[in-house]
């Protein structure tokens, strides 16, 4: 577990971790993906306090299926487009191979997911604060777009290793 906790730590502290192809032959998939599945789950707990606590009886399923749907979103949309981002970016000149290039990726994504469960507390606290959905949905649509835009920006410093016809 600290190894993972390591990783996350490295992942936000050196730029050079999925921008550089000896960083990237260091990583494991399956580390990335255990730290993409835990933290998103984590961010899907206190998403789904809102719908346990939002109930005259309190209920456990929204829980736990938004500890689910988190980690599933991400790692689906990445196995979805991972395909074309591999074939596109080869095209545009990078060297990377298959692998490499899907550790990069899969470092932004957990990139992402960090920032996203960093504002789990802050969906927690407003979650039995208040009992407007509306104001929830967009507090969680706020959330996703900023963890979004910041893990864009971990891919645009990483661009350099996807080769230099990518910028």
């Amino acid at each position: 577990m600290k190894e993972l906790w390591r990783l996350v730590d490295v992942l936000l502290r050196d730029r050079e971790t999925v921008s550089s192809e000896e960083a990237l032959g260091r990583m494991r998939v399956a580390s990335l993906v255990i730290i993409i599945l835990l933290l998103g789950a984590m961010y899907g707990i206190f998403m789904g306090v809102y719908g346990m606590s939002s109930r005259e009886v309190l209920e456990y399923r929204p829980m736990v299926s938004s500890m689910w749907k988190v980690p599933a979103l991400f790692l689906l949309t990445l196995l979805i487009c991972f395909p074309s981002l591999y074939v596109f970016s080869t095209l545009l000149g990078s060297r990377l191979s298959f692998l490499a290039t899907l550790k990069a990726l899969l470092g932004i994504v957990a990139i992402t997911v960090t920032v996203l469960a960093s504002f789990g507390p802050i969906v927690a606290f407003f979650s039995v604060s208040t009992e407007n959905y509306a104001f929830m949905k967009l507090l969680n649509v706020v959330f996703f777009a900023v963890a979004g835009l910041l893990g864009v920006g971990a891919l645009l410093m990483a661009l350099p290793v996807f080769g230099s016809n990518c910028r």
